[in-house]
Formats: structure tokens, C-alpha cells, sequence
């Protein structure tokens, strides 16, 4: 009787293990699943969120990319932007302007930069205007001050050009022409 009480004992315990084992790997299973739901739920909304505000959220990367000024080379970048900043003061009828470097102060993506030139005085408001309208200049420090002449004045400024360095675009190439004619200088086959 002893054996037959062992034995009875012995599946009874294999019984409770199993089943316990069966428990532990159904609340494992649980978790994984209910983290699954909620990473689906999380990306449903996120997906649900990018598809109603796409077109503020291109606003907003657009704002992000022009607070940068796309260069291929630093040296390429400052002609570019003297080249801008030249005719708009042209546009503004702005005289003496000069456009200096600072070397002390650069960063990886900011470059510091004087900018000093004169004009009527509202010109030179017309031209701080219009300069907002490139966000990738940051303005540091301005000095306006009168010349002799009560409507001519002195703009000196600090900023800084905040640049970003892009690879170069490739230009397409142009597959040479062919014909099934001959050109006029190759002449006639024999």
C-alpha cells in the first residue's frame, strides 16, 4: 500500500507541476502579447497622428531645413552668402558693404560674421527686415548710429551663419548623340 500511496503522490505532483508549468508559460504568453497590443496601438496612433498633421509636420521640417544654410564647402558657403547679402543691400540701396569673418569664434555648424555698411535709415530698416527672412542668420549684436547727414546711417553687426555641409549634387550626363546619318565632315563611305 505503501508503493500504490507513493505512486498516487508522485502523479499527483507531476500533475501539480505541469500544471504549474502550464501556468507560468500562459502568463509569459499573456505579457508578450499584451506588449504586443501596445506597441501596435502605439504605432497605430502614431500613424494615425503623422496622417493628420502631415502637412504641419512638412511645415515644420521645412522651418527645421531652412535654419541651415546647405553648403558644399565653407569657402563655397560664405561666397554664396556675400553674394546674397551684396544684392539685397543693392536691392536696398546700401552702400560700403563689408563682410568680415570672424575666426575666433567658429563652431562645427555656426560661423560668427560682421557685417558693417550705410545708408538711409529706411533703407537700412527695410534691409534688417528683409534680412529675416534668412533664417540660417542669427544676430549676435547691432549697432545703428547717424552719419553728418541726418538720413544717412551706420548699420555694424554680429551674427552668426549657421551652415550645414551636403554633398555635392551629381550632375546627369549627357549620352553623346547618335545618328544613323552620316555627318556632313565624315564624308561619303566608299
Amino acid at each position: 500500500m505503501n508503493s500504490k500511496l507513493r505512486t498516487r503522490w508522485t502523479v499527483l505532483g507531476c500533475i501539480w507541476l505541469l500544471a504549474l508549468g502550464f501556468t507560468g508559460w500562459n502568463l509569459a504568453r499573456i505579457d508578450t502579447v499584451a506588449a504586443g497590443r501596445l506597441e501596435n496601438d502605439n504605432l497605430r496612433r502614431e500613424i494615425d497622428f503623422q496622417r493628420l498633421n502631415a502637412r504641419r509636420l512638412e511645415q515644420v521640417a521645412a522651418r527645421r531645413q531652412a535654419l541651415f544654410l546647405n553648403v558644399e564647402s565653407l569657402d563655397l558657403g560664405m561666397v554664396a552668402l556675400r553674394y546674397r547679402l551684396r544684392a539685397l543691400a543693392a536691392a536696398f540701396h546700401l552702400e560700403d558693404l563689408a563682410i568680415e569673418v570672424e575666426a575666433n569664434g567658429i563652431a562645427d555648424d555656426r560661423l560668427p560674421c560682421r557685417l558693417s555698411l550705410k545708408g538711409a535709415f529706411e533703407n537700412t530698416v527695410g534691409f534688417l527686415t528683409a534680412l529675416n527672412e534668412y533664417a540660417y542668420l542669427i544676430p549676435r549684436q547691432s549697432n545703428l548710429a547717424a552719419i553728418e547727414n541726418a538720413h544717412t546711417v551706420r548699420l555694424e553687426m554680429s551674427f552668426f551663419v549657421q551652415f550645414k555641409i551636403v554633398a555635392p549634387d551629381v550632375p546627369a550626363e549627357n549620352p553623346p548623340k547618335v545618328t544613323t546619318q552620316p555627318l556632313a565632315s565624315e564624308g561619303r563611305p566608299l
